[in-house]
This record gives structure tokens, C-alpha cells and sequence, in this order.
């Protein structure tokens, strides 16, 4: 585990609980990176979409279609120091052979940050290390790793946090368009997840709302009277269906369900 640098100005414990002052912009990069030359800045067409997307007046998908192509920053610290949690609050490892830092995404799954600037890389961790790379091949990255999501920019102000689903599109240079966001379901994805969710024994009916990004829950309608064994084996067996589905795997990132009575 790693934690963030105290010249760095962490302390928050929200997801970009607060913005740190930026530093390093200009800083160029090192001679023998392909990317030599590069000041550190952000890739303009980057910077507008996360503008816009941590005011609230931009949408996910275009950060995401900036971040193809944009150059980022991805983390590297070579020496293994004491664990803690990064300026935004999310709990930091890093990869001890090669020393890739991975942040813990807040539900559990792990995340790898990118950085759109040098500036965004010294406020997270002053002796980070950048590596650069197109954002397509930071997300290839984070897959090889085995990891669920991106996080840009985790000590902004507000973290562009990037789905499993939009991760998969970019590393297979695909475009990406949310299959649920809240109040949201595209109708093919949810009539797949109810078909799926009723077939399978004891569940009556099924109900799908999105709550994020590519998010939804279910909500399962059961039959009266089961056992709380029965309730565990039904609710294992609609996980299961679900990580069958390959439109469910494909296009949903992450499914909660619900218990009711049918």
C-alpha cells in the first residue's frame, strides 16, 4: 500500500472533496519518452469535456471519446511506502514488481488513476512518477491488471470516474454510449436482465432502474415463504445468470439486487 505524498496537500476523504492547487505545469517529460517534448498540459480536448463534466453541464461519454486519444498520465512509484488513502479519500496499492499504483474504487473493485496533467499528477502524489500513453492504452493497462475502473483526476475536484463498460470500448477502439444512467435503462439491456433475473426458479418478476453510469438494480419479486437458505441459493443463482448474459456482462458495469415478496 502506498500513501499519498504530504507535499502533495492530501486530505480529503470524499471522492474530490476538494481541489488541490495545481503544481508541475511545464514540467516536460522525460527525452526518452515517445511523448518528448510534451510540456505536461493537458490535452485540450480532455481538459473541455472534464471541464464541462465537473461543472454538470457535460456528459461521461464525452469525457470518454476525449480520453481515446488524449495523452495521460499514469502513476508509477518505485518504492513501497506506508499505506493510507490518496487526496480523494480512495484507499492507494500499488503493483510491488512494477510499481503501478491502483486506488481502491470505493465499491470494493480496485481502480487504476490517469492523469490528464502533470499539474493533476503532483497534487495527487508529488514523487509519482508519470508514464505517458494514450488513453486507450492506460485503459488496456488497468485490464491487464485485472482492475474495474479509471479514475481521472482523483484529486479534482470532481474525479471523472470511468466504467468497466467504457473501459472494455476503448481498449477495443469501439465508441461507447451509457446503457444506463439514473432512471435509465436502454430497453433491450433491461428486457434482457428481466428475462434472464424470472428465469430462474422461485423469482416471479423482475424489475430494473439504472442509479449511475452503466449502474442498475433489480428488483427481484420472490415467492412467498422461502427459507433464508433458498433466498441465498435464488439470489446466487440471478448473479450467476446475470455474469452469463453476455449483453449484461457487455454493457452493465454493476448490478445490485433487492428482495421483495412477488
Amino acid at each position: 500500500m502506498v500513501a499519498p505524498d504530504p507535499a502533495s496537500g492530501a486530505g480529503g476523504t470524499d471522492v474530490g472533496a476538494h481541489a488541490c492547487a495545481p503544481r508541475g505545469v511545464g514540467r516536460t517529460l522525460p527525452p526518452t519518452s515517445a511523448f518528448a517534448g510534451d510540456d505536461g498540459r493537458p490535452d485540450p480536448a480532455l481538459a473541455s469535456a472534464l471541464e464541462e463534466f465537473r461543472a454538470g453541464a457535460g456528459s461521461l461519454t464525452r469525457v470518454v471519446a476525449a480520453l481515446r486519444h488524449a495523452r495521460v498520465l499514469i502513476p508509477m512509484l518505485p518504492e513501497l511506502v506506508s499505506e493510507g488513502s490518496d487526496e480523494s479519500g480512495h484507499r492507494v496499492e500499488k503493483e510491488a514488481a512494477a510499481g503501478i499504483v491502483a486506488v481502491d474504487g470505493g465499491d470494493g473493485r480496485t481502480a487504476l488513476p490517469v492523469f490528464s496533467s502533470m499539474a493533476q499528477l503532483t497534487a495527487w502524489h508529488a514523487r509519482a512518477r508519470p508514464v505517458p500513453m494514450p488513453g486507450e492504452f492506460a485503459a488496456l493497462a488497468a485490464i491487464e491488471q485485472n482492475w474495474s475502473l479509471l479514475v481521472i483526476d482523483p484529486s479534482s475536484a470532481r474525479a471523472a470516474v470511468i466504467p468497466r463498460t467504457a473501459m472494455w470500448a476503448l481498449a477495443r477502439e469501439q465508441p461507447w454510449e451509457p446503457a444506463a444512467e439514473p432512471g435509465f435503462v436502454a430497453a433491450d439491456v433491461a428486457k434482457e436482465m428481466v428475462f434472464v433475473a424470472t428465469g430462474v426458479d422461485h423469482v416471479a418478476t423482475a424489475r430494473v432502474v439504472g442509479t449511475r453510469t452503466d449502474g442498475v438494480r433489480v428488483t427481484l419479486g420472490l415467492d412467498a415463504g422461502l427459507s433464508r437458505a433458498q433466498l441465498e441459493t435464488v439470489v446466487a443463482r440471478v448473479n450467476r445468470a446475470f455474469a452469463a448474459s453476455h449483453t449484461v456482462a457487455s454493457r452493465i458495469d454493476s448490478v445490485s439486487l433487492k428482495i421483495t415478496s412477488a
